[in-house]
């Protein structure tokens, strides 16, 4: 079964033809429980849900150290596999218990050096982050650049497994979803990487506005959503069509939204 909302496909699940028998996704569940973490272990979602020993051993350790924070930052590693198959993120896990080095930041980094065939770069001083400054040293020994080796390549889906999780990371639904078919369509015309990019930006730009329209119309709960095409001018008889016309023109040109509001004054209040 496949969920979508115009190109985009919000989810996709196995069809359940038992019945009274319940299929759960956990990676469908795992952005809410991030948000809820109390409601990690009373999840139903994630009961039975059979991984690897290794994450349950990283899962102790986090919540040893770091407590509640240390479940969160577990749900976040759980949430790598929406990116990186189920053997590359435990190879990295086992790598990081290994390494002392227990926290998101470290698995997501090993996990990375695993696809892009590079050595690690990790303080082998810094164990497990119990404290703030602790973490920001950990994620600046994470951000330095890493070395490849000599004949060391990459194989030919690592851009595309990174790029994705990149995006995903910097909340671009729209150049994840449009990327591939506009780097066809762009290189069929012969256009350079410039105009690709400003293409790409702008297609997000605009699905971004879209989706902030559609979100704050859902809030203010109206009725029923109409625009100008579908309004009776002949209700008040003071406006006319032109002059709404222009009204919309000058606030489009001046590139501020000059909302009208029709109707009669209200009394004032005397107290």
């Amino acid at each position: 079964m496949v969920v979508g909302c115009r190109s985009e496909v919000i989810a996709r699940h196995p069809r359940c033809y038992a019945r009274e028998e319940v299929i759960f996704d956990p990676l469908h569940y795992l952005p809410l429980i991030e948000q809820k973490i109390n409601a990690f272990d009373r999840a139903a979602p994630l009961q039975g849900w059979d991984l690897p020993e290794a994450f349950t051993t990283l899962q102790r350790l986090m919540e040893g150290r770091m407590h509640k924070h240390g479940r969160r930052e577990y749900v976040q590693v759980l949430r790598l596999l929406e990116t990186f198959t189920l053997a590359d993120l435990r190879a990295a896990v086992e790598q990081a218990i290994d390494l002392g080095a227990i926290g998101f930041d470290a698995v997501k980094h090993l996990a990375l050096c695993r696809v892009e065939r590079v050595p690690p770069v990790l303080d082998r001083r810094l164990s497990l982050p119990a404290t703030h400054n602790g973490r920001e040293d950990l994620c600046q020994s994470l951000s330095e650049p890493a070395l490849r080796p000599a004949g060391g390549r990459m194989s030919d889906q690592t851009p595309e497994l990174l790029l994705a999780h990149n995006l995903k990371a910097l909340k671009l639904p729209t150049c994840l979803r449009e990327h591939h078919k506009l780097a066809r369509q762009c290189a069929a015309e012969g256009v350079d990487h410039i105009r690709f990019l400003a293409r790409l930006v702008e297609m997000e730009m605009i699905d971004r506005e879209r989706r902030m329209v559609e979100r704050r119309i859902k809030a203010a709960r109206f009725p029923a959503v109409k625009s100008l095409d579908s309004f009776d001018f002949t209700v008040i008889p003071c406006s006319t069509r032109c002059r709404c016309s222009r009204w919309r023109a000058a606030s489009g040109s001046s590139g501020v939204r000059t909302p009208s509001l029709w109707g009669h004054r209200a009394p004032e209040r005397r107290t």
